[in-house]
């Protein structure tokens, strides 16, 4: 018992004869922090950690809540969660007696290919705990338990690595030219969007669906690193999301688009959680539910496909990696939990209504949505992105030529009597799409507090071209997609039709 006061009273401070084997950091980082995800607070402790790492001679770092990975060298930690700040004890090992003085603490590693990686690292973690003199009982006790724990924290630390470096992923290399005039034409729209209502920033993306051929990008605003903009943005989609859930319900036979659903009056209590709608609706069709953007019923029709298929929905609409996005220059794949990462409810809610982010590792990018869309435009062929005077290349056919009309016309009720309802419609051409209002926290969203968004095509019977349009930060005002984006919309659609010289469809 002294012993262990003694030792216990050492680890407070770090003694000069113990200095080339301790190291003590404080990280402004707090106990809500560690349950948060990727706060600002995290990534700034990443940075100290990353630096402090280099003077150590490790080349990589990593970090999640409060798991700490250095790569290239075996890294023995603990940390002791305080109320304003992390208190990371870090041991790197010189000597293997060395492993003796560092009694109850974790041993994190970062992933190896080495197929002996994991037998070795257990039997590290085995010797840590049956070189102290201890009780035959309590060695097969240590040794047990040990184990066990080595195996989560392995796991942990192997899934941690994954996660910072798909957020770190840097964009696809190359370089792609657009259509000097549509891109002149998307500039011009976005700025004047821009300084109408004050926003900080945005992004316009101008697509044919037919041909998946990307016509032009215009990215306006800061960010938080220069290299993620435009095509490499990743963000929140919010109730843009819900479309693919639902096309993927009608696609299965799992509802229609004249099915109606009970909203529960606007509060519906699933799982641990109590989901709300900005109104309090009765019962809505499953248009009417895309068209009015319920989370409750969206959330109704995603528990009819269950977790794996809100997963599959999500991901055969081209999101994540290996999607339509992981090759293009300049742009990059999102992200896509696994249905195993949350709860069967947790993730049915959050993924199918749009409303997960950062939080729960769910974000995606402009291309990915743009051929998502596509995909319905053209009548249900996923397209691979080309730049112009590219030949198209189908990636693979997602939603029947019955199924892709029926979500046509169920995103023109959007724009005829829906959220989109005005500001979308175009006196010259029909229109189709979908709102996303996100009011998204600084840290998830590039620097930029909120985004309101909108994607749609024209003209609905046979679309010749896509737009989707995101408005960040809105200053004062909440970011609404259908008040702030799909006006800017309208005018890039209008404008460019008029260039191709497609015939109004309006009378």
């Amino acid at each position: 018992m002294k012993a262990r006061r003694k030792a216990k009273k050492k680890s407070k401070t770090v003694s000069s004869k113990r200095a080339s084997k301790y190291y003590h950091l404080n990280l402004n980082v707090t106990e809500a922090d560690l349950t948060r995800g990727l706060s600002e607070n995290l990534l700034d402790a990443w940075k100290k950690l990353r630096a402090f790492g280099e003077t150590l001679g490790v080349q990589r770092i990593y970090a999640s809540h409060n798991s700490i990975m250095f790569s290239r060298k075996v890294c023995y930690f603990f940390v002791r969660p305080k109320k304003s700040f992390l208190e990371v004890w870090i041991f790197l090992p010189r000597k293997v007696d060395g492993l003796k003085s560092m009694r109850g603490t974790a041993c994190m590693a970062s992933g190896s290919k080495d197929p002996n990686y994991l037998q070795c690292f257990l039997q590290r973690r085995i010797t840590m705990l049956t070189n102290e003199p201890r009780s035959r009982g309590y060695k097969k006790l240590a040794i047990i338990s040990g184990t066990i724990a080595s195996v989560i924290i392995g796991l942990v630390a192997y899934g941690s690595e994954i996660i910072v470096r798909d957020h770190n992923a840097p964009p696809n290399p190359g370089v792609v030219k657009f259509d000097p005039d549509i891109q002149k034409i998307a500039s011009e729209e976005l700025d004047k969007a821009l300084k109408k209502s004050n926003a900080k920033g945005g992004t316009v993306v101008v697509a044919e669906p037919q041909t998946g051929r990307i016509l032009a990008v215009a990215d306006m605003g800061p960010a938080q690193n220069p290299d993620y903009t435009g095509l490499s943005r990743r963000f929140q989609i919010a109730s843009i999301g819900k479309m693919m859930v639902t096309a993927y319900a009608v696609e299965k036979g799992l509802t229609d688009e004249n099915e109606k659903l009970y909203c529960e009056h606007g509060s519906y209590k699933f799982g641990d959680h109590v989901y709300e709608d900005y109104k309090a609706f009765d019962f809505l069709t499953t248009q009417q539910t895309i068209a009015l953007s319920s989370n409750i019923c969206t959330i109704k029709i995603g528990q009819r496909l269950g977790a794996d298929g809100v997963e599959s929905a999500i991901r055969n609409f081209g999101f994540g990696q290996g999607g339509s996005a992981s090759e293009f220059p300049t742009a990059r794949s999102g992200i896509v939990p696994h249905a195993n990462e949350l709860s069967e409810p947790d993730y049915i809610a959050s993924i199918s209504t749009g409303m997960a982010g950062y939080d729960s590792g769910y974000v995606v990018t402009p291309l990915e949505i743009t051929q998502a869309f596509g995909a319905v435009a053209n009548g249900g062929n996923l397209m691979k992105p080309v730049g112009i005077g590219e030949a198209p290349v189908v990636m693979r056919r997602i939603l029947s030529e019955a199924t892709a009309k029926k979500m046509r016309d169920i995103l023109q009720a959007v724009v005829t009597e829906g959220t989109g309802h005005s500001k979308a419609e175009s006196k010259l051409y029909t229109t189709a799409g979908k709102t996303a209002s996100n009011p998204e926290k600084p840290e998830s969203n590039n620097g930029q507090a909120g985004a309101a968004s909108f994607v749609g095509f024209a003209p609905v019977s046979s679309p010749k071209v896509l737009v989707f349009v995101t408005v960040r930060d809105t200053g004062d005002m909440h970011p609404v997609g259908g008040f702030h984006a799909a006006p800017v919309f309208r005018e890039v659609a209008d404008r460019v039709l008029k260039l191709m010289n497609v015939p109004p469809d309006k009378k």
